[in-house]
């Protein structure tokens, strides 16, 4: 379970890292851009996680053998 979470955590900050120094090359001004960046890393992060937290089960509720 600790792999589970510290995997979610390095994705989660590798895409902020891209999203960052994408903002940043494109030099995006505007705070609604930003925002809404920031939204949609979140968003995904916490989506890819929960899929992940999910697949790591089996029907039973027992950690996956393969995981």
């Amino acid at each position: 379970m600790l792999a589970l979470l510290g995997e979610s955590a390095l994705r989660s900050l590798l895409l902020g890292g891209v999203v960052w120094i994408g903002l940043k090359l494109l030099r995006v001004k505007n705070p609604h851009v930003h925002m809404a960046s920031w939204t949609m890393v979140l968003l995904a992060s916490s989506v890819h996680a929960g899929a992940d937290a999910l697949d790591y089960y089996d029907d039973s509720g027992e950690p996956r053998a393969d995981a």
